[in-house]
């Protein structure tokens, strides 16, 4: 009898224990569950977060503004689309004059720069990256700028006259300091994270800025060579044509 009660016992315990693993992991697959949607929720929060604290747009509004956006750019032969144009005009009386070679690089511009307290037509050509040619119309001048580069960023600057100007970069190769042959500051820098300038002290006339990209001052965007930049929206104002896929996000 005790040996039957012995059995009874034994198989008893086994099914309790049974029972209490499949509870076990019952709670532990709906712990799961529950934490894939906590992680769910908090992905979701954290990139709604970042939209409204980069002034970032959703796919949806992006792909209307696209349809509803678009230019025929008749020098590169294809159509851009603009996810912002510039609200006005930010230098009047002025016509913007671009002229690309085969391989989409900017060999000619027709810009406005600061002269004595006075904005005058130059005409600037570029044969190469290295070297460049300026023509001032107000005063029938050409002047030849060369270009020093590492790594593929722009170190310095020599016009014909033999003046110097170093530019000094941050981590993201910002130019942030501009200096002369001795070592003196002629230009001064700072950006907001996305390209903005929040602070520039000194020379406003050296091209490269943020990034060690050119500034157009009459659209307000960067040159990035292949495309523009919009610092305002941290966009790039249309999609990259070495990607394929216009509407892929990767190429924005």
């Amino acid at each position: 009898m005790r040996i039957q009660d012995l059995e009874y016992s034994k198989i008893k315990n086994r099914t309790l224990l049974k029972s209490q693993e499949g509870i076990i992991s019952r709670a532990a697959g709906d712990g799961g569950v529950v934490n894939k949607l906590r992680l769910r929720v908090i992905l979701c929060i954290t990139f709604f977060s970042f939209n409204l604290l980069t002034g970032a747009e959703s796919p949806v509004s992006e792909k209307l503004e696209r349809s509803s956006n678009v230019e025929y750019n008749k020098t590169l032969k294809y159509k851009t689309a603009f996810l912002r144009k510039p609200s006005e005009i930010l230098i009047t009386n002025h016509s913007s004059l671009e002229t690309y070679d085969e391989s989409g690089f900017r060999i000619r511009r027709s810009a406005l720069e600061e002269k004595n307290n006075v904005f005058a037509n130059v005409e600037i050509l570029y044969p190469s990256k290295f070297y460049g040619l300026e023509f001032i119309e107000s005063e029938n001048v050409i002047t030849s700028v060369n270009n020093v580069y590492l790594n593929g960023v722009r170190i310095a600057a020599m016009n014909e006259a033999g003046a110097l100007a170093y530019y000094l970069t941050d981590q993201v190769d910002s130019v942030s300091h501009v200096l002369d042959d001795e070592g003196n500051t002629l230009s001064q820098i700072q950006y907001q994270p996305y390209g903005e300038t929040f602070v520039q002290r000194g020379d406003l006339n050296f091209s490269p800025k943020y990034n060690s990209q050119e500034l157009d001052r009459e659209s307000g965007f960067y040159f990035y060579n292949a495309r523009y930049y919009d610092p305002g929206i941290a966009r790039f104002t249309s999609a990259d044509t070495i990607i394929d896929g216009e509407f892929d996000t990767q190429g924005w």
